[in-house]
């Protein structure tokens, strides 16, 4: 992300969080001024990147000295092939989660398995998460993030790694069948809910 500054251009590496026709979310340690536009520069592979103008929205605290960005998309400057091209689930940066409670669910056998798992870390497209119970690699799961009461979810997904963890723990990883809710990703990172504001 770019903007000009008092005569020069300030550009910053930030993860994306959310992308679609009228706006993005990006997490980043440096937030511009909210009365400056700024440029969104996305990498859509070998020898391709799309910049797209937009100006902030709304800002939060995300912990860890960083900030969660709400960027606006004037409507005619949006490139359609942008969101197809961050389909590509290894594209989304992860983040440290703030919130690590979280639980997850599946069917086996006509019957439903819910495991009470660690969230270790979570992002557009996927999570990984720490659990005793080792989840069917076929069957659709469910992911809730937060805290009994404060829970956001479910978001479905399917198992795309599975390793061994100390104990009998394993770690599982999963990619999103959509993307992953803005309201699940502020649970995780504790701008909404029983943790919000407080270090972990």
């Amino acid at each position: 992300m770019s903007w000009e500054e008092e005569g020069r251009t300030e550009s910053h590496l930030v993860s994306l969080w959310k992308l679609d026709e009228e706006g993005a979310a990006v997490m980043t340690e440096t937030v511009p001024p909210g009365d400056r536009s700024v440029l969104l520069h996305v990498d859509l592979g070998p020898s391709r990147v799309a910049s797209v103008p937009a100006r902030v929205d709304s800002q939060a605290a995300g912990g860890f000295g960083r900030a969660l960005v709400s960027l606006k998309f004037a409507p005619a400057v949006f490139p359609m092939d942008l969101v197809s091209g961050r389909r590509e689930r290894r594209a989304w940066r992860r983040q440290r989660p703030r919130e690590k409670a979280a639980v997850l669910s599946w069917v086996s056998k006509n019957s439903t398995v819910t495991a009470r798992v660690e969230l270790r870390d979570i992002g557009g497209g996927g999570a990984a998460v720490v659990s005793q119970e080792r989840p069917l690699g076929e069957a659709s799961l469910w992911l809730w993030v937060g805290r009994e009461g404060n829970e956001a979810g479910p978001v479905e997904c399917r198992l795309v790694g599975l390793e061994a963890a100390a104990g009998d723990m394993h770690v599982v990883r999963l990619a999103f069948v959509g993307l992953c809710p803005i309201h699940v990703f502020e649970v995780a990172m504790g701008l909404r809910g029983a943790g919000a504001g407080q270090d972990c």
